[in-house]
């Protein structure tokens, strides 16, 4: 008996992990998009990872930002990431994403990787960069690197009324 548990729990781990890996997806976009994303989402605070697979320290914050998500998404946090990767590698940023169980919008950005095109275009500085709207969709903070007070940050823009 204590075999055919263990192989139902097995099989039953295996089958969530699939269905939030199924949930994971990225789509090419722009400052455009992302700015449609934002808009959508008035009435809920907006976090955005900008980030890219060839950027360590990018990949080593990233679970902060799931687990911020997880964590605040019924208080009405919305996350967005944006792949700075090319897109020839939307599949090795796809795979990053499902492994870190990234189930928000996932861009992927359109201007073909990083650099001063992509970096102008969104208007960021170098990676990792992140960014905090309120609910009115107004950028409130914003980080190049890690940001050590993000957590604050994100319990005060959820505290304020909509």
């Amino acid at each position: 008996m204590p075999k055919l548990l263990l192989a139902f729990l097995f099989v039953a781990l295996s089958l969530c992990s699939l269905a939030s890996a199924a949930d994971v997806s990225i789509i090419p976009g722009d400052e455009k998009d992302l700015d449609k994303l934002i808009a959508k989402n008035k009435g809920k605070v907006v976090f955005v990872d900008y980030w890219a697979t060839f950027c360590g320290p990018c990949k080593k914050n990233f679970p902060h930002t799931v687990e911020l998500y997880k964590k605040h998404k019924a208080d009405g946090l919305v996350v967005v990431s944006v792949a700075f990767d090319l897109l020839e590698d939307k599949e090795r940023a796809l795979d990053f994403l499902k492994k870190q169980g990234a189930t928000f919008d996932n861009l992927i950005s359109k201007y073909d990787g990083g650099g001063s095109d992509a970096n102008d275009a969104f208007g960021i500085g170098p990676l990792p960069h992140l960014r905090l709207y309120d609910r009115q969709g107004k950028l409130r903070y914003k980080w190049e690197g890690k940001a050590a007070d993000l957590d604050a940050k994100v319990k005060e823009l959820l505290a304020e009324k909509k």
